[in-house]
């Protein structure tokens, strides 16, 4: 554990996954709800709402053998407005010990006008365990006509076998005022990305199971579409691509018009993340 870092750690008690460690410092929270189905939940949660200006806020997450961990946000993540302080910061470290599951789905970050913001992420996970990981974006405050107008986004995700054996590594750097996010090979006409990560042996197969459906949602984003009237066949509300690495896993990447246009490939996935072999439950359906 590192020193002064916010620190989870969850162990299998019988049947049942459980907070065994949890450190938490200001502006971080911890929520902790009773288990449900074993599954050990945690949603974090920030006193201020959202990141300020100078923040830099590190996570350490432990899954010990055999545990299963749902863990997500109270809430979108909200960034705010430089104030020359040089921006927000946020590195998680987490450990997938053998037989464990994580399923780690935070809100969106919601980059505020004028903010600058940081995110690093890296995962170690064991080759008998799996884990599912969300990572959606928005483009800002779109009710108040807040869409790129961030100053800096910057993202970093690492994710590896013990030992440093890498699986994936990917890096995405945003600056609206210096590239125009909606050029062509960009965002294009999309607004809402988001990218889910599923490694290991049981991930692939959930992966392999669901691909027929996941692909079929950029013909059902045409044709909802072309049925609102906003647009030809050609003009998707959403787009959908996935990638494999045989014995290893997947990414899947989606855009959307907006945030609902991926709502349907999000609510699939826990659809089937709901059975009993996986977190047991739909931790979404108690939000809304």
């Amino acid at each position: 554990m590192m020193p002064g870092w916010n620190s989870i750690a969850i162990d299998r008690d019988g049947p049942t996954s459980r907070l065994t460690r949890c450190l938490g410092f200001p502006p971080v929270k911890f929520i902790n709800p009773r288990p449900q189905q074993g599954t050990c939940q945690v949603y974090l949660s920030n006193y201020g709402g959202g990141l300020v200006d100078g923040d830099s806020i590190g996570m350490h997450v432990e899954c010990n053998p055999g545990s299963r961990l749902y863990l997500g946000t109270q809430s979108s993540t909200k960034v705010y407005r430089s104030q020359g302080k040089g921006g927000c910061a946020q590195e998680t470290v987490g450990t997938l010990r053998a037989n464990s599951l994580a399923v780690v789905c935070p809100d969106p970050v919601v980059p505020f006008a004028g903010s600058r913001y940081r995110q690093s992420q890296s995962w170690e996970v064991h080759p008998e365990s799996d884990l599912i990981l969300f990572d959606w974006l928005q483009p800002g405050r779109t009710a108040r006509g807040e869409v790129f107008a961030f100053t800096e986004l910057r993202t970093e995700l690492r994710i590896t076998r013990p030992g440093g054996i890498p699986l994936i590594t990917e890096r995405f750097g945003m600056e609206p005022d210096a590239l125009d996010p909606f050029r062509c090979g960009h965002f294009g006409k999309f607004r809402s990305f988001l990218c889910v990560y599923l490694v290991g042996q049981g991930a692939l197969r959930l992966a392999d199971t669901l691909e027929d459906g996941i692909l079929g949602l950029n013909q059902a984003g045409r044709a909802a579409r072309t049925a609102d009237g906003g647009g030809s066949g050609s003009d998707a509300a959403i787009w959908v691509g996935m990638g494999k690495r045989e014995g290893e896993g997947c990414v899947i990447r989606a855009m959307g018009g907006d945030r609902r246009d991926l709502q349907p490939l999000h609510d699939m996935l826990f659809a089937v993340l709901a059975d009993a072999a996986w977190l047991g439950f739909n931790p979404w359906h108690r939000r809304w």
